[in-house]
């Protein structure tokens, strides 16, 4: 930790620490925990979550080529779609964003991936160049 070297966080096995820092803004004069938003924790430990079919640990599946969520809502999986296939996401319904999916997809393109997810989230989206509206 950059303000306090002397201490550390030491893992477990099968943990992970999650920091939050996709809000972070750097504000002259301000400490860390300052700058952060006061009902978000900076950081969170949390178990690894595996994949029932074999012992990957979901958060690493990019290691392997594999894009994956375990329980995740559609606004996280936003993001990482985001990432993935470098495009913009954007959900228009609010109720959507809460809406938690669980899968695997391995050398999907984007529309499949879209397809699953409105399969069984029951919403229609469109794909404009690099953008994706739901």
């Amino acid at each position: 930790l950059h303000n306090n070297p002397d201490k550390k966080i030491i893992l477990k096995p099968n943990e992970k620490l999650v920091i939050q820092n996709n809000q972070f803004t750097m504000i002259p004069g301000k400490t860390i925990t300052e700058a952060f938003d006061e009902d978000e924790p900076i950081m969170v430990l949390s178990k690894v979550h595996f994949q029932k079919e074999d012992s990957s640990a979901t958060e690493t599946l990019w290691v392997k080529n594999k894009l994956g969520f375990d329980g995740e809502t559609l606004e996280n999986i936003a993001s990482k779609i985001e990432r993935w296939y470098d495009v913009k996401i954007i959900i228009r319904e609010e109720r959507l964003k809460s809406y938690e999916y669980s899968g695997v997809f391995e050398d999907e393109s984007l529309q499949q991936v879209m397809d699953a997810l409105k399969l069984t989230g029951n919403f229609n989206y469109t794909i404009n160049k690099k953008e994706v509206i739901s």
